[in-house]
């Protein structure tokens, strides 16, 4: 089984995927297109939040308490840039409130991406792990069969 550190970094780089597809998408001025794949980020990058504070952070809280604030935070922050270019679009994107949004985000997996190296793959830890993998990945699923019917 690749180890935590390996899958989210992983699951970091489709986001990020992700992301450069909206980019390019939001620059090609296809407003269907634009929209299509802003929803597929949010509701990703959502969900990827979401297993992160429901099963990474409390891995890490007892010995990183104040990188797990710090890394609160950041979603938090990232969660209101990502609802302003959502909310505010009606249809067009901000190309440089984007930019910033994807280097906090960019700043934010590089941070946890280095802390995860701290982690030791004990037997709690590895429980927690498997959690947070059957999370992402079931949630994963769902939104892929949400996409194919619409």
């Amino acid at each position: 089984m690749p180890d935590l550190h390996h899958r989210l970094l992983a699951d970091h780089r489709r986001l990020d995927g992700l992301f450069t597809a909206f980019a390019n998408g939001a620059t090609s001025g296809d407003a269907n297109t634009q929209a299509e794949l802003v929803a597929e980020f949010e509701s990703k990058l959502l969900a990827h939040f979401e297993g992160e504070e429901k099963y990474l952070f409390p891995l890490l809280v007892r010995e990183f308490p104040e990188e797990v604030v710090a890394l609160r935070q950041e979603h938090e922050l990232i969660r209101q840039q990502l609802a302003a270019i959502v909310g505010d679009a009606g249809g067009q994107y901000d190309a440089s409130s984007a930019e910033r949004m994807v280097t906090a985000l960019r700043r934010h997996a590089h941070r946890e991406d280095r802390m995860l190296y701290k982690i030791v793959n004990d037997s709690e830890t590895s429980a927690r792990y498997r959690d947070l993998m059957t999370f992402l990945e079931e949630t994963y699923v769902k939104l892929r069969a949400v996409g194919e019917d619409d």
